[in-house]
């Protein structure tokens, strides 16, 4: 759930062009994002991640997601 979460929050945050530093004060420390990956996750990093990174002074984990159920599924049963 804290994936889902932290999704959420960091979409709001582009969305809303609220300063991703205060935004980010509201959240778990632990940020991941998740994508599609190849030039995709690349255009992703480039336009959201790294000004992230920049701005608030964070690490922000990318991993990538096939796309399947079961990882959301197993992420809802064990809370996470």
């Amino acid at each position: 759930m804290r994936l889902i979460h932290a999704i959420m929050i960091f979409s709001a945050a582009v969305a809303s062009s609220v300063p991703l530093s205060a935004t980010a004060q509201t959240a778990s420390k632990e940020l991941v994002i998740v994508s599609w990956g190849g030039s995709y996750t690349r255009s992703q990093m480039l336009a959201f991640v790294n000004p992230y990174r920049n701005e608030a002074g964070e690490w922000v984990e990318m991993t990538t997601y096939s796309g399947g159920l079961d990882e959301i599924r197993n992420q809802v049963r064990s809370a996470n």
